[in-house]
């Protein structure tokens, strides 16, 4: 049976793919729309379902999931690692989806791990909780910033809490620094209100996931925190060696080496953030 590769680049609102036989002969190159019409006009160009490669974008889920719905086998490519196989001084979205195509053809694709949709669910949970404990602590200096011009400093530990409160209303600012210290104030109440919800969903999904059991058993990792790990490590069985597993989240030493010499510098940061 002939077998068909398609590389594409993905972007917003639309996607390039370019795609060869086994033999690398070009046949076909196409822009695209992002909708489900495209797709299924894409997959009439061949007699059956090709293999696709698709670098791992932050849109990448739609598409590879109605991908695989219609019978094609999916490979997502790991950006950094594709980029250093085959770097190129002209970049261009059709040069992008040939470049992919001929390394699947070649197998030479890096690949990133391909998220199920329970993982992909719960991660969306996680990631929420950070994006909301970010916007409170955004919104809290911002509080802090206006007191700040004022010389004003709460005597207290929690400027937030009902005592510091009560000292932001007693203390004198012009009225449109009052203005503004209420609505963050309000602001800051949903994000909590917000905050907690997110905290109640995580709380119940951790219930029923065995690896939040096993990693609350390590001192000094919590639900949420363990809720989180489970989610963004996904399958464990992945990672061959410790090495691996630490080098995923970037918390490996940055390694130069010349001859018997080596140098190890700060930690990549490379890894998952």
């Amino acid at each position: 049976m002939d077998q068909y590769f398609v590389g594409i680049d993905l972007h917003r609102q639309y996607f390039t793919y370019h795609a060869t036989d086994k033999k690398g002969k070009d046949l076909l190159r196409e822009k695209l729309p992002n909708s489900f019409d495209a797709l299924d006009y894409l997959m009439r160009q061949f007699p059956s379902p090709p293999k696709v490669v698709i670098e791992a974008t932050r849109n990448w889920m739609w598409l590879v999931k109605a991908l695989k719905e219609r019978g094609c086998k999916v490979t997502l490519a790991h950006p950094l690692r594709t980029k250093a196989i085959a770097s190129a001084r002209i970049k261009t979205d059709s040069l992008d989806a040939k470049t992919l195509c001929h390394l699947l053809r070649s197998n030479l694709i890096p690949c990133s791990y391909i998220a199920n949709e329970k993982e992909q669910d719960n991660r969306e949970l996680g990631r929420g909780r950070i994006a909301l404990v970010h916007y409170q602590t955004m919104i809290k200096n911002r509080v802090r910033a206006i007191l700040g011009k004022e010389n004003l400093n709460y005597p207290g530990s929690d400027l937030f809490g009902k005592k510091g409160r009560a000292w932001l209303k007693r203390q004198r600012l012009s009225e449109t620094k009052r203005q503004m210290v209420e609505i963050y104030l309000n602001y800051l109440d949903n994000l909590v209100k917000a905050i907690n919800q997110v905290e109640n969903l995580i709380q119940n999904k951790s219930s029923r996931l065995l690896e939040v059991k096993l990693l609350t058993s390590i001192p000094g990792i919590g639900t949420t925190t363990a809720f989180l790990l489970a989610s963004e490590i996904g399958d464990i069985q992945r990672f061959n060696t410790a090495k691996q597993f630490a080098s995923y989240f970037g918390l490996v030493p940055r390694l130069n080496q010349s001859g018997n010499h080596r140098y190890y510098g700060r930690i990549t940061k490379l890894g998952n953030p």
